[in-house]
């Protein structure tokens, strides 16, 4: 083989290697993702469990461990899906507890998400608003209105009772639209409106009556 076909053959080997380093490095998967859309996003979520530091701010949202005992986890399934899980396996009665939060910020928000769960005796998982948790069951899709500097989040715990025991709560599609204020909202603005016309007629009246007849 002449030296001129040696040389484009080590050419296109080498071009062929770094094409498949290539392909190969793009199709690894990343080693997190960011979940859910602004200004709801989570930050960089590890796509294996992963237990945050107490308080730890991820995104627009806080990690807050309530536990006396057992370990809490997140991680991302993908860019539109988390899962929180929460585990006790040591004392009767010692509790494993997370809360995962944010605070609304862009005005009156429908909030809407999917949802699965797992929970066994002394477990639940749930969703906050102001601190109060809802209990969620094995699976569905959930909406509710918020206001503006409400707080809104989920709730893992797990009660060890005499036997390991633990609770997974899965999230996808979370969504947040622009809603209407509630009706109780609406109405105090109408009665407001109403209390303003009612003051003004009545100062028109007295401004009537008050005025001197002409003779």
């Amino acid at each position: 083989m002449s030296n001129s076909s040696t040389t484009s053959l080590t050419r296109y080997s080498a071009l062929v290697g770094a094409t498949f380093s290539a392909a190969t490095a793009s199709a690894a998967p990343p080693p997190g993702n960011i979940v859910f859309s602004s200004p709801y996003a989570t930050g960089v979520l590890n796509t294996s469990a992963t237990s945050l530091a107490d308080n730890a701010v991820t995104g627009a949202w806080t990690w807050d461990l309530v536990q006396t005992q057992g370990t809490s986890s997140i991680k991302s399934n993908s860019s539109t899906s988390l899962t929180l899980f929460s585990q006790n396996i040591d004392t009767v009665g010692a509790t494993a507890s997370v809360e995962f939060r944010t605070t609304i910020v862009s005005g009156f928000e429908s909030i809407s998400f999917d949802y699965t769960s797992v929970s066994f005796v002394n477990s639940s998982t749930g969703w906050l608003k102001n601190g109060t948790q809802t209990t969620l069951g094995s699976s569905g899709t959930f909406s509710h209105l918020f206001a503006p500097g409400d707080t809104f989040g989920f709730r893992v715990s797990a009660t060890y009772n005499s036997s390991i025991n633990s609770a997974t709560l899965t999230i996808s599609n979370l969504t947040a639209t622009a809603a209407v204020p509630e009706p109780a909202s609406a109405g105090t603005w109408i009665g407001l409106g109403a209390a303003g016309l009612i003051a003004m007629r009545e100062l028109r009246r007295r401004r009537d009556t008050s005025a001197p007849t002409q003779s």
